[in-house]
């Protein structure tokens, strides 16, 4: 022990004896069980984020996309563009049916159909009962009553969810 060391009574003091040596090997040893153990952890993320009710496995496995389609005589054909491109991406086909939003989005809470496509303000007070994506068109941030066209998907299922995001990043 050092002078200085004596001063300090926080000091750390050494136990090492000369001629003895370092610390136990335990430690190499434990990192390699840590990384085994998160290797196995990793192993069960194969499909995260997870969809609860498999929309995703369901779409892709059966090839065909059930979507409602918000009824708005105008504006119904930038719906319908918007469901067959996604189903496009999820190589299925869209099988489409017009109503009205409270209808369609009941609907898809109840797991009847996969995806509604509308005109949906952000501020929807469906908000906390399904997952809306973000608008379809690049045009800035409307505000938030302001309806525009966007897709529902189930609350919960957010492989879907993400899936159908990005398509629509990628083509709106």
């Amino acid at each position: 022990m050092t002078a200085a060391d004596q001063r300090l009574p926080f000091a750390r003091r050494s136990r090492r004896r000369p001629g003895r040596p370092g610390p136990s090997p335990r430690l190499p040893a434990a990192g390699l069980l840590a990384a085994g153990l998160l290797a196995a952890a990793l192993a069960g993320c194969d499909d995260f984020p997870k969809d609860v009710e498999n929309t995703t496995r369901s779409v892709e496995g059966s090839g065909v996309l059930h979507a409602g389609l918000v009824a708005d005589a105008p504006a119904e054909a930038g719906e319908r563009a918007l469901a067959e491109r996604i189903a496009a991406a999820a190589h299925a086909r869209a099988e489409s049916e017009t109503g009205s939003a409270e209808v369609l989005l009941h609907r898809l809470e109840q797991g009847e159909l996969d995806l509604v496509v509308g005109r949906f303000a952000k501020a929807s007070p469906w908000k906390g009962r399904v997952a809306f994506t973000k608008p379809a068109s690049a045009e800035g941030s409307p505000p938030k009553q302001a309806p525009v066209l966007r897709a529902a998907v189930r609350s919960g299922e957010n492989r879907w969810l993400l899936f159908v995001s990005d398509t629509i990043g990628r083509t709106g």
